[in-house]
C-alpha cells in the first residue's frame, strides 16, 4: 500500500496507468488507495475518467467502503475538471441509484454549476429533495436574470417553494431605501 501512495505522490503521468489498474483490484483498500491517489495527483489525466466513472457506478463493491470510495472517485473527477469529466458526471445525474446521483450533483456543484444554469435545471428534476434544494440555493447565488426567472417558476412547486423564496430574497439586490 505504501508503494501505491508513493506512486500517487510522484504525480507523474507514468503513475496513472498503475493507479487505473488498481481501481479494479480485489482488495477494497487497494481500490480506495488508488482512487485517493488519483484524486490527490492533480495531473488531470483523462485516461482516468472512464475507470473512475465505473467505480462510481459499481454496485457490487462491499458496502463498508461503498459510499466513501465513490466520494473519492468523484473528487478525482473534480480535479480532472475537463469537459469530458463534467459530461460523464452529468450523465450520472440520471443514474438509478440515489447515492450516485447525489455524489455526481455535489461534484458538479463544486466544479462549475455556480455558473451553469442548465446543470442546475437538470438537478431540479432529481428524485432526492436535498439535491433539488441545493440546486435552488445555487440558482440564488448566481442571481442572473435567467436564474431569477427559474426561481420565480419554482415558487409554484410545493416542495421547493420555500427554498425558492429564500434564494430569491438573497439574490435580489436591495437599495438602501428598501431597508
Amino acid at each position: 500500500m505504501n508503494a501505491v501512495s508513493a506512486l500517487g505522490e510522484i504525480g507523474s503521468e507514468k503513475a496513472i496507468e498503475p493507479m487505473i489498474a488498481l481501481l479494479e483490484d480485489q482488495d477494497a483498500d487497494m481500490r480506495w488507495i488508488a482512487a485517493y491517489a488519483l484524486s490527490d495527483m492533480n495531473i488531470g489525466s483523462e485516461k482516468a475518467i472512464e475507470p473512475l466513472i465505473a467505480l462510481l457506478k459499481d454496485q457490487s463493491r462491499y458496502l463498508k467502503s461503498h459510499t466513501y470510495m465513490r466520494w473519492v472517485a468523484a473528487s478525482a473527477l473534480e480535479k480532472i475538471g475537463s469537459e469530458k469529466a463534467i459530461g460523464a458526471l452529468r450523465m450520472l445525474l440520471n443514474d438509478p441509484h440515489e447515492d450516485v446521483r447525489k455524489i455526481a450533483a455535489m461534484t458538479l456543484r463544486k466544479i462549475n454549476s455556480k455558473k451553469d444554469i442548465e446543470t442546475l435545471r437538470m438537478l431540479l428534476n432529481d428524485q432526492n429533495v436535498e439535491v433539488r434544494i441545493r440546486a435552488v440555493e445555487d440558482l440564488g447565488k448566481i442571481g442572473s436574470e435567467k436564474a431569477v426567472k427559474v426561481l420565480i417558476l419554482l415558487l409554484r412547486d410545493r416542495y421547493l417553494r420555500r427554498a425558492a423564496a429564500s434564494a430569491l430574497e438573497k439574490s435580489v439586490p436591495r437599495k438602501p431605501s428598501d431597508l
